[in-house]
This record gives structure tokens, C-alpha cells and sequence, in this order.
């Protein structure tokens, strides 16, 4: 702590803030989503909501830019 910037930890902070909430969602998805569907396909389904939490929240959120990942290609918008 000594070494480290208050900048770097208050990023560091978030990201774990956000890690966990990421992880909450998973496991509560999980737990819900397999009183509806089979234990595999509950687990795929949870896991991409993640992805999408982790590319969107954490990605365009922290650093304030959008993502190549959730950009149209330029022949899409024409």
C-alpha cells in the first residue's frame, strides 16, 4: 500500500468491486437458471451473461470508450 498510487488503488478497487458483483451474478444465475434448464446448459448461459458483464461493465465502463467488441463494423452502418 505504502508503494502505490491512491489512483491505482481506487482502479484497483473498482475492478475488484465489479469482479465480485460479476461473480455473484454468475453463481446466482447458475442456481436460478437450473430450476428451468439442464445443469450444462444453465452453466453456458450464466457464463456468457459474465462475459457480457466483464466486456460491457468493465471494459467500456472503467475506461470510459466503447469496445472493438461491441462496435458495428463501418459496412453494417451504411
Amino acid at each position: 500500500m505504502k508503494n502505490m498510487k491512491a489512483s491505482t488503488f481506487h482502479t484497483v478497487l473498482q475492478n475488484t468491486v465489479l469482479g465480485a458483483i460479476g461473480m455473484l451474478l454468475f453463481t446466482v444465475l447458475v442456481f436460478l437458471l437450473t430450476n428451468w434448464f439442464k445443469p450444462g446448459t444453465s452453466v453456458m448461459s450464466a457464463l456468457a451473461v459474465y462475459a457480457f458483464w466483464q466486456i460491457y461493465f468493465i471494459d467500456v465502463r472503467l475506461t470510459s470508450k466503447r469496445s472493438y467488441l461491441l462496435t458495428a463494423p463501418s459496412h453494417y452502418l451504411h
